[in-house]
């Protein structure tokens, strides 16, 4: 607490994302991260409009749960997963068990690299994960990418202001501190989406404290 640095990398010698090179610890995380996502997406579908879009990326989509769902809720949309290796065979059968594959496909690829090309994107609970240059990294490497008019959708918790007695946030914040996340003030993600090159254009929240949508467009 102290040091602000995260106890799992001072007991372990490395970041909590390199256990997942084990599949048991992988498999687990997997479950966990879909099972959460399948209960915030039903927020997440009444709060955007998502049939603007042409093609919407969810950048470290995982199985696919959540872009899955929009694709299912708007059926002029396509979509993209675009998550590391070890989930791409789950992802492509997730696809396939919901119908979706003339519409949506998984690609292979890490977001500190670069990221494929869209008019949208969704980036939901990874800057968390992050300290502000990697999450930078992540951000610039969309920025890259985007279309001229296209819209970045960074869905986080947001907390009001630095001291703020924001206690669901704040408990969030502490359960995952062993394991390095942290969560952010508005006026943190808009330095970052300025730095970036996005001006921040809404935060629309729901009823789920760490669900928010920061929504972006490039500069």
């Amino acid at each position: 607490m102290k040091s602000g640095r995260n106890g799992f990398d001072i007991l372990f010698g490395k970041h909590s994302w390199e256990v997942l090179v084990d599949e048991n610890a992988r498999a687990l995380f997997d479950e966990a991260m879909s099972t959460w996502t399948r209960f915030h997406a039903t927020e997440i579908v009444r709060a955007y409009d998502f049939s603007q879009f042409r093609q919407l990326v969810d950048i470290g989509g995982n199985r696919g749960v959540l872009l899955t769902t929009l694709l299912n809720v708007n059926p002029g949309l396509k979509g993209v997963v675009f998550d590391r290796v070890e989930v791409a065979e789950e992802a492509r059968l997730w696809i396939a068990s919901a119908g979706l594959t003339d519409r949506c496909s998984f690609v292979v690829g890490d977001f500190f690299g670069s990221v494929p090309q869209s008019d949208g994107y969704v980036v939901k609970h990874v800057l968390h994960d992050w300290s502000d240059e990697r999450a930078l990294q992540v951000l610039r490497n969309v920025r890259a990418s985007i279309e001229p008019n296209g819209r970045l959708l960074v869905i986080e918790g947001v907390l009001e202001k630095a001291n703020h007695d924001d206690r669901a946030i704040r408990w969030l914040d502490m359960a995952r501190f062993p394991i390095g996340d942290r969560e952010r003030t508005e006026g943190e993600f808009r330095r970052l989406f300025s730095e970036a090159g996005f001006e921040l254009a809404t935060v629309l929240h729901t009823l789920i404290p760490d669900v928010c949508l920061i929504e972006g467009r490039p500069r």
